[in-house]
């Protein structure tokens, strides 16, 4: 049985995926295809940041790394930050990370002071999550307050 739709006497084509506002899903509305497209343009940040750190000082290639990579990693993060492939992100974030502070792959990331970090990627993740949650939570209250203040 062909389930397709129908308009004007012609037959839609189904895409596999789709872009809406930057952020990928597949026809399953899973993440998939974002993490992945998202994963080759962070590695491309990534080389920036190593590139940039070895023309320039430790400060440079911070602002190289908050304004390229972390802009790219955080970008509807609410939306796909718990599809099961994230491991992915969190493993060029600490490649960034190690390019800027000239790290060798020995160090263990949980050893680096977090003051020299931004916030690992599920640290950050969970920050955000609160946040909004926390706002949604005042704004709901405050408005069944108001509501209640008129009845």
């Amino acid at each position: 049985m062909d389930t397709r739709p129908i308009i004007n006497g012609e037959e839609l084509n189904l895409d596999d995926t789709t872009v809406f506002l930057g952020i990928t899903m597949d026809s399953k509305l899973q993440w998939s295809p974002h993490i992945n497209g998202l994963a080759k343009r962070l590695s491309s940040a990534a080389y920036a940041v190593k590139k940039i750190r070895s023309l320039t000082d430790v400060d440079t290639a911070r602002l190289v790394y908050f304004s390229y990579f972390h802009s790219l990693m955080t970008y509807g993060l609410l939306l796909w930050g718990h599809a099961a492939d994230v491991e992915t992100i969190f493993i060029l974030q600490k490649r960034a990370i190690r390019a800027i502070y000239n790290l060798k792959w020995i160090v263990f990331f949980n050893k680096i002071p977090e003051a020299l970090l931004s916030l690992p990627f599920n640290k950050f993740k969970k920050c955000i999550k609160e946040k909004l949650c926390k706002k949604a939570y005042y704004k709901v209250n405050d408005y069944l307050a108001d509501k209640r203040a008129w009845d």
